[in-house]
């Protein structure tokens, strides 16, 4: 078995794709390999198009239904380093024109995790990694949707990660601040949020009590492991409230039951103001 070192919100033979949903003839697009270019904290401007895109293998092909043996593609390294917090995030331009998807990869190409499609709102990517390490980032598109060429813009921003991964039980209290990570609106319902991350291991069959309470209004969203890599397929992302939060907040849930391995949870805040919470985290119990 993989050990994982990953927290956020997967490898098929390389062939020639199909791209687009014409209701007649689909593109056809041939394969070309292409050199990852390096990518830090910043902005990145490129495109997604068949003359200047890689073709790779579809990560999620043999995972989801729907989904093409290859997709148009470019590659970055990401280098991060030990227990930093990272969001990605992807937005085409404009919106509609680009049905975006982040994955990130291992240097041996197993699937770390991968982001739910953005059409109208921006691919968003967000892990703790546990080592330094370097990882690949994939800008691709869901090619199953029509929007699958254009420009897009990446962003990707360090983030406080205010405890090593957790291993036991713990009780913390902290403030977001005004100068965190930016999430934009994709991943919750309504405006854009400051946000920390953290990454909590479960073994497999366990289960941990998680509560989140904050005189503020704030916002909880995470994935969960997929098989034995840390996956953050869209069927396995949570997020709570289903609208706009208001203060104070209180959240009590639980996590694991499944497959063991680190779980990410996002605590964020839309407010410009620091707001404080206390994140609790139980000892893992047996699930029943």
């Amino acid at each position: 078995m993989r050990t994982v070192r990953y927290a956020a919100v997967l490898i098929a033979s390389s062939i020639a794709a199909a791209c687009g949903s014409s209701a007649t003839a689909p593109k056809v697009v041939k394969n070309k390999v292409c050199t990852p270019a390096v990518l830090s904290a910043g902005v990145v401007a490129s495109s997604l198009d068949t003359a200047n895109a890689c073709v790779t293998p579809n990560v999620l092909a043999r995972l989801l239904d729907a989904q093409p043996e290859s997709t148009l593609a470019s590659d970055y390294t990401l280098h991060v380093q030990g227990s930093t917090g990272v969001i990605i995030t992807m937005q085409g331009l404009p919106f509609a024109d680009l049905a975006s998807r982040l994955d990130l990869l291992a240097s041996d190409s197993t699937l770390l995790a991968t982001s739910p499609t953005g059409v109208f709102a921006p691919a968003v990517l967000a892990f703790v990694n546990g080592t330094p390490d370097s990882l690949d980032v994939r800008a691709t598109v869901d090619d199953s949707l029509p929007a699958d060429t254009g420009a897009y813009v990446l962003r990707v921003q360090t983030c406080t990660v205010p405890l090593a991964p957790i291993t036991s039980a713990v009780s913390h209290t902290d403030s977001i601040q005004s100068s965190d990570c930016v999430l934009p609106s994709a991943p919750f319902v309504g405006d854009s949020s400051h946000a920390h991350l953290y990454s909590i291991h479960i073994d497999s069959g366990s289960s941990r009590a998680i509560t989140v309470s904050s005189p503020g209004a704030v916002a909880i969203a995470g994935g969960s492991p997929h098989d034995d890599t840390f996956g953050a397929l869209p069927s396995d992302a949570f997020v709570h409230p289903s609208e706009p939060p208001t203060g104070p907040s209180a959240y009590a849930f639980t996590l694991g039951g499944g497959p063991g391995g680190y779980f990410s949870l996002i605590i964020s805040t839309a407010s410009d103001e620091s707001t404080s919470y206390t994140l609790t985290v139980g000892d893992e119990q047996p699930t029943p």
